[in-house]
């Protein structure tokens, strides 16, 4: 049995876009799917965080896109820093 953790994004709040919160998605190789989200750090604008993942999704991906790409049975939780995530049992 095997884990893949994969992080779907959504979509950002009002008061997220009023300020300026700019949740990117970046790929280790060019052309290759994207498996890091970057957040800016709330108290330092010039840094950032980097959350590396299996997968990662934007959020208009859908619920049967998910599971078709990524496929099994999935474990939901949520995380209030910007992203939902699950966790993927083979």
């Amino acid at each position: 049995m095997s884990v893949r953790v994969v992080a779907r994004l959504r979509p950002l709040l009002s008061q997220e876009l009023d300020k300026d919160i700019i949740v990117r998605t970046d790929s280790v190789e060019p052309e290759k799917p994207a498996t890091i989200v970057k957040i800016p750090n709330p108290r330092n604008e010039s840094e950032e965080f980097s959350f590396t993942f299996n997968g990662v999704y934007g959020s208009e991906t859908t619920q049967e896109t998910l599971f078709t790409s990524e496929g099994g049975c999935y474990f939901f939780f949520f995380s209030a820093t910007l992203r939902t995530s699950r966790v993927l049992l083979d």
